[in-house]
């Protein structure tokens, strides 16, 4: 599955730059932050994840519930098996419920986001 990767900065003591990957399946369109996005539900990640110094470069309209991910920059798109895709640990499930798992791709921490638990949460 092609999922759209932005980079997160450090997260995790051990990385350098965490990335986060959202499945390009879920996406409508992208746009830039900047334009006007009238009656949708706003969703900020690096607000969910209390990241403050992330600029919000995208935003990503989601083809359900009419909502928006605004998000840093998208570095890239890219192919991530199914299979390479792991559970997350269990301490930490519980506050960041919205990911699907993590997986490693060239040496870098990638979290999968799940768009259909995190609309349940916010919506």
């Amino acid at each position: 599955m092609n999922y759209f990767i932005c980079s997160l900065g450090k997260i995790h003591k051990d990385y350098d730059n965490s990335l986060l990957g959202i499945a390009s399946a879920k996406v409508e369109k992208i746009i830039a932050t900047e334009a006007l996005i009238e009656n949708k539900k706003q969703i900020s990640i690096p607000s969910m994840l209390k990241l403050k110094d992330l600029d919000l470069t995208h935003s990503l309209i989601l083809k359900q519930k009419d909502a928006v991910l605004l998000c840093p920059k998208i570095e890239v798109e890219i192919d991530i098996e199914e299979e390479s895709i792991k559970s997350l640990p269990l301490s930490i499930t519980p506050s960041y419920n919205f990911f699907r798992g993590l997986c490693f791709k060239n040496n870098e921490l990638i979290l999968i986001l799940d768009t259909d638990k995190l609309l349940e949460e916010v919506i």
